[in-house]
C-alpha cells in the first residue's frame, strides 16, 4: 500500500489517497450503498452524500450514504480498510487505474485503519469495536410497518389501521410524512388534518401501533416562527458568516449546523420536548444528506469557517446522534430511521435505501443495496416494499400484484419491514388487494411475525458483536466463486434465503454452498456445492446444525434429521 498526496484520479483532484495493487483474482466488497454488483471491481464511486432526486436505478452514483469501509478477498487473505474522512472523495476499483485500488479525499487529513483476519465476521467485529456497536433495536421495530407520502387526516389514518385489523394484520408502526406539519415547518402540526395529535397518538397506542414522525434538518426563514428565532446562531453559514439560505419544503430555509456542539444540544432538547409532549415513538430523519430542492445538496456552505465539502458526509450522522440523544433523554427506547449515513450510523439509526423505483430490476437492486450496507458494518437496513416511485415517466404503469408479492417476499427478513409509497403511486394497503395476492401477502406478513424471535436474537448479536443480520454468501464462503451474487443471502448463520425475482414464475435456480441444507417448507434435504431448483416460490433453506426458535415453533436440523416442533408435535 502507498499513501499519495495531491493526486488526480479521473477528473477529481485529491489531497490524499491510499493505493494498493488489485490482484487478478481479488474480490472487493463493501463501500456501503452502491447501486452496483456486490463485487466492486471495475467501477468508480463518488464518496459524496446526495439526494438523488426522487428516484434512482442501477448504476446511479453518488447515492444518499457514504460508508468508507471495504473488504478484499485474495487467495487465503481477507483484508479490511477503514477510511475516516467525511470530505468529498472517490473510490476507484481498477477502473480508471486498471491495476490499482485507489481511495482518496479532497481533505489532506485522513485517518486510515487496516485489518487482517481469517473471517469476514472477525473484520466486522474489529470494525464495530472502533466505529461503535449497533444500538439495540426495539423488538417492536421488527414488525410490519406502514407509511405513505402522506397519510392524513388523523381520522382516515385510524380507519386505515382498523381495516388492517379486520384482515388480521398487526401494524407495528405508522410513519407520518411531511404533510402532518403546518406548512412543512419543523415541530408543528397541521391542526386541520390533525386537530388533536395527542389524543390521536394515544388512540393508536391503544391499538398497539407505534408512531414515527418525520424530521427535516432545516427551519423556515420566518421571524414569527419560534424554532427559527430560538436557533439563531446555530445555522450553517456562507463564507462571509451570513446564514446559508436555500430551498426546502417550507420555502426558503436555514440548516442546523450539526457540527456545532451547541446546535446539536439545542436539537436534542427540541427532540426531547417533541417526544415528551406528543409521546411519539420514533423519529424519521429525512433530507439529511443534506438535501436542497433542485440542487441535490449545498452549493457552498461553511461551518465556523470550515468548508462544508470537508465535513459533508458526516452531517446526517451528527443529526442522528443528536436525535437519538433527545429520544433517550425523553425516556424512550430510541428508534431513528435515517436516509443519509456515514461511518458509525449503526450506533444511532436504522437506514433505508431511499426513493426506489417500482420495477423488477429495482427488486434485484434492493437486495444488492441491503447486502452491501450489511457487509459494510450497517446491520439495520431495509427498502420501501413495493417501490417508492410509481406512475412516473419511465416507470411501469398499471398494477403488478405479482411484483408487489415478490417485494414482500424479498423483504421478509429485512431488519426494516416497511410498506411505503409516493403520492402518485398506486395504493398497496393489503385490504385493497384482490385474491389470491391479498392472501399470499398476508401469509408473508404472518411468517415475518413468526420469525421475529429469531430476528431479535440476531439484533442482540449485532448489538454485542457488530455482526450483520443479513450476510452475503461470501461472508461464510469467501473462496467459492459461485457465492458472489446479490440474489441469495444468509439470515444469521442458520438460514439461506433466495427470493424469486423474475416475472411469471413460481420457482428459481438456487446455489447451495458446501454442507447440508433442508428446505423449510418441505423438509427435503440437499447436498451443497450444487445448484438446485426450488420446490416453490419462497425458497428458504435451513443449514445443517441449526436450531431456530420461532414464535410458536422450533426448527432443528441435525444428525436426527429435519424437524419442526409445534405444540409438542413433530413434523418430519
Amino acid at each position: 500500500m502507498e499513501i499519495k498526496e495531491d493526486i488526480t484520479v479521473g477528473k477529481e483532484k485529491l489531497g490524499i489517497a491510499v493505493q494498493k495493487k488489485l490482484g487478478v483474482k481479488e474480490r472487493v466488497l463493501g463501500l456501503g450503498e452502491r447501486t452496483y454488483e456486490m463485487d466492486r471491481r471495475r467501477a468508480t464511486f463518488n464518496l459524496w452524500n446526495v439526494d438523488v432526486g426522487g428516484r434512482y436505478t442501477w448504476y446511479t452514483d453518488p447515492m444518499y450514504k457514504t460508508i468508507n469501509f471495504m473488504m478484499t478477498v485474495n487467495d487465503d487473505e481477507i483484508l479490511g480498510f477503514l477510511f475516516n474522512s467525511p470530505s468529498k472523495g472517490i473510490a476507484d476499483i481498477g477502473n480508471l487505474i486498471y491495476d490499482k485500488i485507489t481511495v482518496g479525499f479532497v481533505d489532506k487529513k485522513l485517518e486510515f485503519l487496516f485489518f487482517r483476519a481469517e473471517k469476514m465476521e472477525s473484520l466486522l467485529e474489529a470494525l464495530s469495536s472502533i466505529v461503535g456497536k449497533p444500538f439495540m433495536l426495539p423488538e417492536w421495530a421488527l414488525g410490519y410497518q406502514i407509511s405513505r407520502y402522506s397519510y392524513y387526516p388523523s381520522s382516515l389514518i385510524l380507519d386505515v389501521i382498523k381495516e388492517h385489523e379486520k384482515e388480521g394484520i398487526q401494524i407495528s408502526a405508522l410513519y407520518l410524512d411531511i404533510d402532518y406539519m403546518e406548512g412543512y415547518k419543523m415541530f408543528t402540526w397541521d391542526r386541520d388534518r390533525f386537530p388533536n395529535p395527542k389524543e390521536f397518538i394515544k388512540e393508536l397506542h391503544g391499538m398497539g401501533v407505534k408512531v414515527i414522525t418525520i424530521f427535516s434538518p432545516c427551519l423556515k426563514l420566518d421571524q414569527k416562527y419560534r424554532p427559527f428565532k430560538e436557533a439563531m446562531g446555530l445555522f450553517v453559514e456562507n463564507e462571509n458568516g451570513e446564514i446559508y439560505v436555500d430551498d426546502m419544503w417550507p420555502g426558503k430555509c436555514a440548516w442546523i449546523d450539526f457540527f456545532s456542539t451547541e446546535a446539536r444540544d439545542w436539537w436534542s432538547r427540541k427532540t426531547e420536548e417533541w417526544v415528551k409532549e406528543y409521546d411519539v415513538d420514533g423519529i424519521w430523519t429525512d433530507m439529511n444528506e443534506p438535501a436542497v430542492l433542485g440542487k441535490g445538496t449545498f452549493v457552498s456552505a461553511y461551518h465556523d469557517k470550515t468548508p462544508h465539502t470537508l465535513l459533508h458526509n458526516a452531517y446526517g450522522l451528527l443529526e442522528a446522534e443528536a436525535t437519538f440523544r433527545g429520544m433517550k433523554n425523553a425516556g424512550k427506547e430510541p428508534y431513528i430511521l435515517s436516509r443519509s449515513a456515514y461511518n458509525g450510523i449503526q450506533k444511532y439509526a436504522v437506514v433505508w435505501t431511499g426513493d426506489n423505483v417500482s420495477s423488477w430490476e429495482d427488486l434485484r437492486l434492493q437486495l444488492s443495496l441491503a447486502l452491501s450496507l450489511s457487509i459494510s458494518g450497517v446491520p439495520y437496513v431495509g427498502f420501501d416494499i413495493g417501490g417508492f416511485s410509481g406512475r412516473e415517466e419511465g416507470v411501469r404503469g398499471g398494477r403488478d400484484y405479482e411484483l408487489l408479492l415478490r417485494y414482500f417476499q424479498a423483504g421478509l427478513f429485512m431488519p426494516l419491514f416497511r410498506n411505503h409509497k409516493s403520492k402518485g403511486g398506486e395504493d398497496q394497503e393489503i385490504y385493497l388487494l384482490p385474491e389470491p395476492w391479498r392472501r399470499r401477502i398476508k401469509e408473508v406478513i404472518g411468517l415475518r411475525y413468526d420469525f421475529i424471535p429469531y430476528l431479535y436474537e440476531l439484533v442482540r448479536e449485532a448489538h454485542e458483536y457488530g455482526h450483520p443480520l443479513l450476510r452475503p454468501l461470501p461472508y461464510y464462503f469467501p473462496h467459492d466463486n459461485n457465492t458472489y451474487v446479490c440474489d441469495e443471502f444468509m439470515v444469521g448463520k442458520d438460514l439461506l434465503m433466495a427470493p424469486v425475482l423474475e416475472k411469471c414464475t413460481n420457482k428459481r435456480r438456487v446455489y447451495l454452498p458446501e454442507g447440508k441444507w433442508a428446505y423449510l417448507n418441505t423438509g427435503e434435504i440437499f447436498e451443497g456445492n450444487d445448484f438446485v431448483s426450488s420446490p416453490d416460490d419462497l425458497p428458504i433453506f435451513v443449514r445443517y446444525g441449526s436450531k431456530i426458535e420461532l414464535r410458536e415453533r422450533t426448527i432443528t436440523f441435525n444428525e436426527n434429521g429435519f424437524k419442526i416442533e409445534l405444540k409438542n408435535q413433530y413434523r418430519k
